[in-house]
């Protein structure tokens, strides 16, 4: 079985599904219905299953995704997306899994203090959303580069629970990282439970 584990859904219908004032990018919108664009996607491509990751250009409004996990509960999962600067963050995530449970992980992109030690500490509105999901057993999707490789030590050694995933190669070639950085994100390898995406090998080569 082939499962794709980081689709985003964009729809072109901005009155229904708009993009948020604080949107980093403006996407390409599929022409047609996006759910159905993609899954004719998958049936060229032998896709059997797929995770649909919100996309941060809709913050964490889940209009789109929650249509598309209601409309083929068989065929997708789904992962939330919330904002650590928002306090009441981690009780909108608990409702959203509650109202769906498809939702298997919470993605974010993390936020570090001025401190890069080996005791550095994750910003308070992401580690509130990081325990949230641990209650509600989601796994953590972090999008990051290396530079938060030691934060995100610190984070697993206080919750070796944590099932992790890092997207995208920690986005190398494209963040800011040393040398050294980096060494600590492979370092990360040393808990059992953290796994990275080996995405987009063909565009970073």
């Amino acid at each position: 079985m082939i499962i794709e584990w980081n689709n985003h859904m964009f729809s072109a219908d901005q009155e229904r599904y708009p993009l948020h004032p604080d949107s980093p990018y403006t996407p390409g919108f599929p022409a047609g219905d996006p759910l159905d664009v993609y899954m004719e996607h998958m049936v060229r491509e032998g896709i059997d299953r797929a995770v649909l990751v919100q996309p941060a250009p809709y913050q964490d409004d889940h209009r789109l995704i929650l249509d598309c996990l209601a409309r083929e509960p068989e065929r997708f999962k789904g992962v939330c997306l919330l904002r650590p600067e928002d306090e009441d963050a981690p009780r909108k995530m608990e409702e959203l899994v509650q109202r769906q449970p498809l939702f298997i992980a919470t993605r974010f992109h993390p936020l570090q203090g001025k401190d890069l030690g080996p005791d550095s500490e994750l910003d308070p509105g992401v580690q509130a959303i990081w325990k949230k999901a641990l209650e509600l057993g989601l796994i953590i999707e972090l999008h990051m580069d290396a530079t938060y490789a030691l934060p995100v030590a610190h984070m697993l050694r206080q919750h070796p629970e944590s099932t992790v995933v890092i997207d995208h190669l920690a986005e190398a070639g494209f963040r800011h990282g040393t040398p050294v950085e980096f060494a600590n994100l492979l370092d990360l390898a040393a808990f059992d439970r953290v796994y990275m995406k080996l995405s987009g090998l063909n565009h970073f080569a």
